[in-house]
């Protein structure tokens, strides 16, 4: 199986290896570094596909569906179209954090803490879930916004019919061998809105040691709490009842013991049940924060640590376990020290106790041009990091066993849209199945701008070094290669917009010029920099890609359940990238010259002894001239003839199938084209 992903990663440094601004606690907005300069950038920014970027103001009218404009303003009755600031900066901050060494910034990486349950066999959910420990209590808010949890005396089960017996309910035939509509705690809670929870019940034992709940009048005092209905009842006569039948009964504490939960477990709480995702957010979730409002305690589950501190909780018996680490405790983020590093010292930080204002400002782009599209609609959810196949290094042994996040793994570095040649499918009657595209609901609808468009914007900088000139510079141009390497901008990036090419019109008032800016930042990264894993990743994934495909839900599934292979996303290919460092390019220039000026006199001298020495002498002239002229056409011609019949070893290999013989291939065909390629070989071959 084949891994499938239109995003990657580019290794991100350990505390080692990240380069330190060792001028960083003498920057200052007053006095100026002697080197120090200040200055402008006017940048021209071209859209190579369609680009979109949300117009963060735009609302639909009464009765229409939502449709996202590109970002826009009105400006004297015209709406004038632009990529905001904050879109610029964050674009080139985190190729200068790359092509810097600096570190994955603890501010931009969210400090998530992911959670689990995977119901297979085996599973890490299933050998880490332990339901004899699990416990139920009451989550409360206290005056100062702080939260506990008050432990009932004990939790039984309850069943369905027992239920509807007491409150006159119909849960039992809502559920069985039937498919709920509403699977959520809320859709049960609301048919009992009316009716009291809470009463009397006794509690006898049932199977596998568990304690279930019959309503008596005369029994202890117990509330009911609903929880999700994951599937349909099925009892079968002949088979195994499967599916769900129960609920909970909450039994009444005299003097309940209170637990504190901390401000990191409320945070972890609320991340897992998607509460910072309004269009995400969990239903049960959803609906007992409207009850919190109220002081209307919530019912959860939580086990319990050894010294008597909740370990984590939920909202259903078997809930989402959170991982052991969050992303700042994996590597490499948690081998960082509090070193400067060059991203740092440039756009400036913020923390507890030190902050330092950025020396750049960089302005919208305002559209020179530009042209919009038809509405689009695409599914744009994005990936998350949850999957840990994907995000984190793998794996921890021989026997191909994932690295989670229960682990002391390490993140994959930063991710990286790679850059697309173009839209081959740009509406999505052409990309979804005719099912899918049925459930508009899934999908987003926006207004792109077409490839072609034309922005410009300015970057000015304020007393920076030569070494942060030239990184500046190179994060911008990716370090002069800026005609075959592209950013990624915007949105519906996995599907091929947003790849832009950024050059620099002006630069104005340095003392040098730009490609001494870039070797002064080259010679500080040190030795073998462009050739480093960090750096060919980045330049990868910034030129033409063909077209990658996002993996279906179902894929990601087949990913981890291939348990021979254990598949991972391998690093980005990289095997035919030539980049250059400009001493390289220097010594480069110096033999072109060289051969130039001898070209010159001697013109292309053929009388070759063999096929490999013409190859050779065709290389020198393409690397001058980057094309072979009609006259040293018809001299190639005739040279290979000529070896064909003077020479052994030519000749055996001019005789190879010419879609598979190297020298038809990745040669000839390219000196002469391929029509008179193909005549030749048959020429010589006799076909």
């Amino acid at each position: 199986m084949t891994v499938k992903s239109t995003y990657n990663f580019v290794p991100a440094p350990n505390h080692g290896d990240v380069y330190e601004a060792t001028w960083a606690h003498q920057v200052s907005h007053d006095i100026p570094f002697s080197d120090g300069e200040s200055g402008e950038i006017t940048l021209n920014i071209t859209a190579e596909t369609p680009i979109f970027i949300r117009n963060g103001h735009s609302k639909p009218k009464d009765g229409e569906k939502p449709t996202a404009e590109f970002s826009n303003i009105d400006i004297a009755g015209k709406k004038t179209y632009f990529i905001p600031a904050t879109s610029l900066k964050g674009m080139i901050r985190n190729v200068l954090e790359i092509m810097s060494f600096s570190k994955m910034n603890k501010a931009l990486v969210n400090d998530d803490r992911y959670a689990f349950r995977d119901l297979t066999r085996n599973s890490l959910y299933m050998n880490s879930y332990k339901s004899a420990n699990v416990q139920g209590g009451w989550l409360k808010e206290l005056s100062d916004g702080s939260w506990v949890i008050e432990e009932c005396e004990e939790i039984a089960l309850i069943n369905h019919e027992d239920i509807d017996s007491l409150l006159k309910t119909n849960f039992r035939s809502t559920f069985l061998n039937r498919t709920p509509k509403d699977k959520s705690a809320k859709a049960k809670y609301e048919v009992c809105s009316s009716k009291s929870l809470r009463n009397n019940f006794d509690i006898a034992e049932g199977d596998f040691n568990r304690l279930y709940a019959k309503p008596n009048i005369n029994g202890r005092t117990g509330t009911i709490v609903f929880t999700g209905q994951s599937s349909q009842r099925k009892e079968i006569p002949g088979e195994k009842s499967r599916g769900k039948v129960n609920e909970f009964v909450f039994f009444d504490s005299q003097n309940p013991n209170k637990i504190a939960i901390s401000e990191k477990q409320q945070k972890d709480f609320k991340f897992i049940y998607l509460d910072h995702d309004l269009n995400n957010i969990s239903t049960d979730w959803k609906f007992w924060k409207e009850k919190r409002k109220e002081k209307v305690p919530i019912p959860v589950f939580f086990t319990k640590n050894g010294i008597n501190e909740v370990k984590h909780f939920g909202l259903a018996f078997m809930y989402k376990l959170p991982f052991e680490h969050s992303i700042h405790q994996l590597k490499p983020i948690n081998t960082y020290t509090p070193k400067r590093d060059l991203a740092e010292t440039i756009f400036g930080y913020v923390e507890k106790k030190e902050s330092l204002k950025g020396r750049i400002m960089i302005s919208h782009a305002f559209a020179t041009k530009a042209e919009t599209l038809s509405i689009q609609k695409e599914i744009l959810s994005g990936p998350k990091a949850s999957y840990f196949p994907f995000y984190l290094e793998q794996f921890k042994n021989n026997n191909n066993e994932y690295n989670t996040y229960q682990d002391q793994a390490t993140l994959r570095g930063f991710k990286r849209y790679p850059v697309q040649s173009g839209i081959p499918e740009t509406f999505a009657n052409q990309r979804y199945d005719q099912e899918l595209i049925k459930k508009d609901k899934v999908f987003s609808h926006f207004i792109p701008l077409n490839q072609g468009s034309e922005f410009a914007c300015k970057i000015r900088f304020h007393n920076l070094t030569k070494i942060e000139i030239g990184a500046l510079i190179s994060a911008t141009t990716f370090h002069g290669y800026e005609e075959n390497h592209f950013h990624s901008l915007g949105g519906a990036k996995p599907f091929g917009y947003g790849k832009v090419r950024i050059t620099l019109d002006k630069i104005k008032p340095l003392a040098n010029s730009k490609e001494e800016y870039m070797l002064a930042f080259e010679k500080a990264m040190g030795e073998n920099w462009i050739n480093k894993p960090q750096i060919t990743q980045l330049f990868s994934m910034a030129r033409n890609n063909t077209k990658l495909e996002y993996p279906k839900i179902e894929e990601f599934v087949e990913y981890k359940k291939d348990s021979t292979r254990r598949l991972k996303l391998d690093q980005h290919p990289s095997d035919d990238l030539t980049i250059l460092s400009f001493s390289d390019k220097k010594e480069q220039d110096i033999r072109r010259i060289k051969k130039e000026e001898k070209l010159k006199e001697t013109g292309l001298e053929l009388n070759c002894a063999s096929i490999i020495e013409l190859a050779s002498k065709v290389k020198d002239v393409l690397e001058v001239f980057d094309k072979i002229s009609i006259t040293d056409k018809a001299e190639i011609i005739l040279e290979i003839k000529r070896l064909y019949k003077a020479d052994t070893n030519s000749r055996r290999k001019l005789k190879k199938d010419y879609e598979t013989s190297h020298y038809w291939q990745n040669d000839i065909k390219k000196w002469i084209g391929e029509t008179e390629a193909k005549t030749l070989h048959s020429e010589l071959n006799n076909k």
